[in-house]
């Protein structure tokens, strides 16, 4: 049995803000909260703010304080923090402090929906609903994000000696925490070209403990996504390994298309955490891997008759710079596609890869997500992408279409 383990993985930073699902709906549509259980906010008052920067601080602040208390385990700060949080969300609404024309719009709908999640995370501290609080303040961050990317830099700076109404001022872009999993991963014969392939992926917790299903917390609808691809970032792949007898090991099957060995990013969130991280590994090949081909900067392909293109605010992607992104699929017709099936409760999933291999994005589209089977979606869709390093990226976008998952591979040239 061929055996191939790497280290613990940091958790490669890349990422996404489209990953924290922000949704740019109706401040009437609380994803996942009726709207008869949200604390109304229309009506709240405006903070007294001196600056556009000072508001915006104290909403940073305000979802710190949420997140320590959600950690805690104890809810009741939320009450107050999202009571603040709609006084600064009102000012800048009144505020305005966005003139460019594309932009501007995109800012107000994003703080009307930040204001409906204030309500939606009031409501779920409320009810003392510990993953509810947590899953819409990751919702709330996401927004944030989109938000600070619309206005100025210097519209967000805090004036200088004016604190944000007696709260920090720190702040954090959402990522994935440092890998507490050990992963290895083995299969009965060496990866080859063509032929399905038998692996077993077995999981460790700190303590040297198996780590079980139950030790995981669901993302997506499922509680490990394996994304996989050849060292030529050529052949991409998405898994969900099923639980054998022994526990702690999980197995899957896939078929290579290319030689060489082929690199697996276990994306999780322990229970113990409850932060999303990745686990890395290699399944061995007994064959040379290919080089990168194709480095030329593509944003449009065809699979299977529709047309994928990618669009970026700035064009110019750079590490460590967040841009929104849009994917874009067509009819022969030149028609937008709207029949797009849920695929892991989202309607696309987009996944970077960048060309050392030691960095990844997981990104999620913004927007209205599937709630049944029978939903379907737009072919239109918005996310954030922030690369974490220089260099070329291939990116996938996965979409399911007449119960089939199709992928559209295009790359990107990310600079300095």
């Amino acid at each position: 049995m061929k055996t191939f383990r790497l280290p613990i993985a940091t958790a490669f930073g890349i990422f996404a803000l489209g990953i924290l699902h922000p949704v740019l709906a109706d401040s009437g549509h609380s994803h996942g909260t009726s709207s008869s259980t949200s604390k109304p906010a229309p009506d709240a008052p405006a903070g007294n703010y001196s600056s556009i920067g000072q508001a915006w601080s104290d909403v940073k602040s305000v979802a710190e304080s949420c997140g320590k208390a959600i950690s805690a385990g104890n809810l009741k700060p939320i009450h107050e923090e999202t009571e603040k949080a709609d006084a600064a969300i009102k000012y800048l609404q009144n505020a305005g402090g966005v003139q460019d024309p594309e932009k501007k719009p995109r800012a107000e709908a994003a703080l009307k929906q930040l204001l409906s999640l204030s309500g939606d995370l009031h409501a779920a501290a409320d009810a003392n609903d510990v993953p509810k609080s947590a899953q819409v303040l990751k919702k709330f961050e996401g927004v944030m994000k989109l938000i600070e990317i619309q206005y100025p830099a210097e519209a967000l700076q805090t004036p200088s000696g004016m604190g944000a109404m007696d709260h920090g001022d720190d702040h954090h872009m959402e990522t994935a925490a440092v890998a507490t999993t050990q992963v290895s991963v083995t299969t009965e014969n060496p990866l080859t070209v063509g032929k399905k392939a038998s692996v077993t992926v077995k999981l460790i917790k700190p303590d040297g403990t198996p780590m079980l299903l139950s030790d995981l917390k669901e993302a997506h609808t499922e509680k490990i996504h394996l994304l996989i691809n050849d060292l030529s970032l050529g052949d991409y792949h998405h898994e969900h390994p099923t639980a054998t007898a022994t526990p702690g090991e999980y197995q899957f099957t896939f078929t290579p298309s290319k030689s060489g060995p082929y690199r697996v990013w276990a994306d999780l969130v322990p229970v113990a955490t409850d932060a999303q991280e990745y686990a890395v590994a290699d399944i061995a090949a007994s064959t040379e891997s290919e080089p990168i081909s194709n480095r030329k900067p593509n944003t449009s392909v065809e699979v299977d008759g529709l047309k994928y293109e990618i669009t970026f605010e700035n064009p110019s992607l750079k590490a460590g710079e967040a841009t929104l992104g849009k994917l874009r699929i067509t009819t022969p017709d030149g028609k937008v596609y709207t029949q797009l099936e849920p695929v892991m409760g989202a309607y696309s999933h987009i996944v970077g890869f960048s060309e050392d291999l030691k960095s990844i994005a997981h990104i999620h589209p913004m927007g209205t997500e599937p709630s049944k089977p029978t939903d379907r979606g737009s072919g239109e869709l918005e996310f954030h992408l922030l690369p974490a390093k220089a260099g070329l990226m291939r990116l996938y976008a996965q979409v399911r279409i007449n119960g089939q998952d199709k992928f559209a591979p295009f790359t990107l040239e990310i600079q300095p």
